[in-house]
């Protein structure tokens, strides 16, 4: 119902040129990611994860690689996949607020918000002055309903960037909690008109659910 996971445009990427298989190919794990990640971007999963593997393969502290590789699962709705890697990747970096951040939108997948809010809070400890996590965090606690409590973070992500897609989509289960349906189609449309992926679609579904 509340899902949220990575998600943003991406600049169009120029055509993996032959110089950069051949250094991936020089058994060094950077290359290997770097590869990996551009193939992500033009939409070649099944190259990606094979280059991620090979990377850890290579080394198997290579954080960013599990850390791709929970993205990807992420992208294909697979969030236990992803809780594996970024398992894993918090072996090698138990203070990566990347991997806590990963973490947390894969519970909110499967609707543990509980995990998903420990996570959400160690990354604010770690990243105080982002904005998302506090807006991740503020909604899982207002679908918990931790109200006020739900408040306060998302205004606090708005504080830190009034433009915060996330932001406003937690303020638009807020409202909607506690009967203010109007703000609330208010904050959804504004997620609509401003973000893409699944928090537009999202939004889209709460409006529709206000109707």
């Amino acid at each position: 119902m509340f899902l949220v996971v990575v998600s943003g445009s991406e600049e169009r990427q120029s055509p993996i040129r032959p110089r950069e298989t051949v250094t991936a190919a020089r058994e060094d794990p950077a290359a290997h990611i770097h590869l990996a990640r551009r193939y992500f971007q033009q939409g070649n999963i099944e190259l990606a994860i094979a280059q991620y593997e090979v990377a850890i393969d290579l080394d198997p502290d290579a954080v960013d690689a599990y850390l791709g590789l929970g993205i990807i699962y992420l992208r294909e709705r697979d969030p236990d996949m992803a809780l594996d890697f970024y398992k894993q990747a918090l072996d090698v970096e138990p203070d990566s607020a990347k991997t806590h951040l990963g973490m947390g939108d894969a519970f909110v997948l499967l609707n543990e918000f509980d995990s998903a809010a420990l996570h959400y809070e160690r990354v604010v400890k770690l990243d105080p002055d982002v904005s998302g996590p506090h807006a991740k965090l503020g909604r899982c606690h207002v679908v918990q309903g931790d109200i006020e409590r739900g408040l306060e973070e998302c205004e606090r992500s708005l504080e830190l960037d009034p433009r915060e897609p996330q932001g406003h989509f937690c303020m638009g289960l807020y409202f909607a909690q506690v009967g203010d349906p109007d703000m609330a189609r208010r904050e959804f449309q504004i997620v609509i008109d401003t973000a893409e992926g699944i928090l537009a679609e999202q939004a889209r579904r709460q409006l529709d659910r206000l109707e």
